[in-house]
This record gives structure tokens, C-alpha cells and sequence, in this order.
């Protein structure tokens, strides 16, 4: 079987048009690092929609009340911590 070369999506000519599908650290949009008032639940489906958007998300922390994960981007390792006991949702760069 003789396989035919692919065309890139993106060459150095369009590459500064080329946008992030999901907001990262450094997007306009990611403006809002702690989030009151997310219930524990939501928090955690935010995680999981994020990690079908970004890839798995290395768990630093999992317990009954605190969840805390990593996922590595190109913009830099974005941390995404949910808390029962405060009822926040919070997303970190670095």
C-alpha cells in the first residue's frame, strides 16, 4: 500500500491566524482565576470537560472534599483545584 503525503493544517504562513480551540493562560478569555459559588459536582465536570478538550490531567490531589489536577499546554501547565468545603472552582498557570 503506497501512502500519499498529507498537507499540513497549518504552515508558517498562516500560523498567526491560527486561534486555541479551548481559552488557555495566556487567551483574553482566561481572565477569571477563582470561580465562587461552583458546587463540588459541577467543579468536577468542568475537570472533565476540559480534560476531552485538552487530554488526560495528571490527579495531584483526590479526596472526598478537594480535587486538584494538572494539565500540561502549550501556554504552560494550567492547574485546576475544585473545593467542597468553599464551594470554589480555581484554575492556575504555572
Amino acid at each position: 500500500m503506497r501512502m500519499r503525503p498529507v498537507a499540513p493544517v497549518t504552515s508558517a504562513g498562516n500560523i498567526a491566524d491560527a486561534a486555541p480551540v479551548v481559552p488557555g493562560p495566556t487567551t483574553p478569555e482566561f481572565n477569571m482565576p477563582a470561580i465562587e459559588g461552583v458546587s463540588f459536582e459541577a467543579c468536577i465536570g468542568a475537570i472533565e470537560q476540559t480534560a476531552g478538550a485538552l487530554g488526560p490531567a495528571m490527579v495531584v490531589e483526590n479526596t472526598n472534599d478537594r480535587r486538584v489536577v494538572r494539565f500540561k499546554t502549550a501556554q504552560g501547565d494550567l492547574t485546576m483545584t475544585c473545593s467542597r468545603a468553599d464551594a470554589t472552582m480555581r484554575m492556575e498557570q504555572g
